[in-house]
């Protein structure tokens, strides 16, 4: 095991507790053993984060460690080729916006507006401010 590269030492780490929760009879002392070398004696960081992750799922949550450890992996499907050319391309411009996310242009979800930062809020402010002197008396009170 020590002698292994990293990534086949987190392999051998998986793979060796998928076993124990297959047959937890039969190698309960071999993970007792993998996760002891990969959270004792190993120098690499993510092969200790690991073998503590499965440590602590396995001590706190055995089922739980099963539904984590040995549930199904989703298909990865290749939808590269689902989007229409001329969508793709447009999407591509607007890669940093809301549009590379909805896959829709911009235009199909934003809606425009008349003016610039101006709201009704704003114009009932300015007139609040413009009747008199409230906010001069205000403060000369405090």
């Amino acid at each position: 095991f020590d002698e292994e590269p990293t990534q086949v030492q987190l392999q051998l780490l998986t793979a060796t507790v998928k076993l124990f929760l297959k047959q937890p009879a039969d190698t309960q002392e071999m993970v007792q053993r993998v996760l002891n070398m990969a959270t004792e004696e190993s120098d690499n960081p993510d092969l200790r984060d690991r073998g503590f992750v499965y440590w602590r799922l396995l001590s706190t949550n055995p089922e739980a460690a099963k539904a984590v450890v040995l549930a199904e992996k989703p298909n990865i499907a290749d939808d590269t080729f689902s989007l229409e050319p001329e969508l793709l391309a447009l999407l591509v411009q607007d890669m940093a916006t809301l549009a590379s996310i909805y896959h829709k242009p911009a235009s199909a979800f934003v809606m425009k507006s008349s003016g610039l930062g101006e709201s009704k809020d704003e114009d009932e402010d300015d007139e609040y401010y413009e009747d008199g002197d409230e906010g001069e008396e205000g403060g000369a009170a405090a």
